[in-house]
């Protein structure tokens, strides 16, 4: 069983603040039928440091919202980092393709004017249906590299307007694994990480994951580990074991429940300390201090 003093390299969690909280329309938090209990930012940071885990945080609601607005929440978490810089790996920026050079130069303004830890970018297909290997995200990539920045791009289903009619709009589609794959292909030298399990394509995404050595990892946020699909379960003790890395979805997910669910895996103490931080200091660990 891995020690408790083991600290969790969390690839992606979100705010549990009222400012940065991921649910910020009510429809979206009615989706997981939870009522979530706000946390001031001291509280939040508490969180965490009793938890034992280092995060990427995500705001997820910028990828739609006018750039000038989710310019100001990158500021708000430059200022939560500066005050914490211990607590927290960095930022996933997530801004919405279609705003053009807005998104473009705030994205740089991220990479070059904010001091958030590690930046990259993520993308979630269906939040926007822009898929990721959309032309107009080529000047993000194009910055990632220039910069020396990861990409996280989703993968699989997302709860994003479940349940709701229409999906609330959203395609599901446009988080399919070959979107990585071609984003991979296309960008040699980018550092990509695939968000979530692959379901309802989990054989497709694995295959991309064996296929593509820049696809570096595979965070599995979103999902209790007892709930993965069957393919993903048999393959992280095997030929996934040096890819897949933790993701908390915190708050959405407590981090005890997921400690509990890794532990009662069957896979050995040496993969789960792998999933756990091994990974992520390996490929987190090129773009900036773990």
């Amino acid at each position: 069983m891995t020690d408790r003093d083991t600290q969790i390299l969390d690839v992606h969690s979100h705010f549990s603040t009222e400012e940065g909280f991921v649910f910020q329309d009510p429809d979206d938090s009615d989706t997981f039928g939870e009522d979530f209990e706000m946390r001031t930012e001291a509280e939040m940071v508490e969180d965490l440091q009793e938890a034992n885990v280092k995060p990427m945080l995500d705001f997820g609601f910028t990828a739609d919202v006018p750039v000038d607005e989710a310019a100001e929440k990158h500021d708000y978490f430059a200022d939560m980092y500066q005050e914490n810089p211990d607590a927290f790996l960095g930022l996933w920026a997530q801004l919405d393709p279609r705003q053009g050079e807005d998104t473009v130069e705030e994205f740089e303004r991220c990479l070059t004017s904010l001091d958030m830890g590690i930046t990259g970018f993520t993308i979630n297909g269906s939040t926007t249906n822009v898929p990721a290997d959309d032309e107009r995200y080529d000047p993000i990539y194009e910055l990632c590299l220039e910069h020396n920045a990861p990409v996280l791009i989703n993968i699989g289903y997302s709860g994003l307007g479940a349940g709701q009619p229409g999906g609330g709009g959203h395609l599901v589609e446009y988080c399919h694994p070959k979107y990585v794959d071609r984003v991979a292909s296309e960008y040699p030298e980018l550092q990509i990480i695939a968000g979530r399990p692959g379901w309802p394509w989990q054989g497709e995404a694995i295959a991309s994951l064996l296929h593509k050595s820049n696809i570096a990892g595979n965070e599995l946020h979103g999902w209790r580990p007892k709930y993965y699909p069957d393919e993903l379960q048999y393959d992280i003790g095997r030929r996934l074991q040096g890819k897949v890395m933790f993701g908390g979805d915190y708050p959405l997910i407590d981090y005890e429940t997921l400690r509990e669910d890794w532990e009662e895996m069957d896979i050995s103490d040496d993969v789960r300390d792998k999933v756990f931080h091994e990974n992520a200091e390996r490929v987190l660990g090129q773009f900036g201090d773990i």
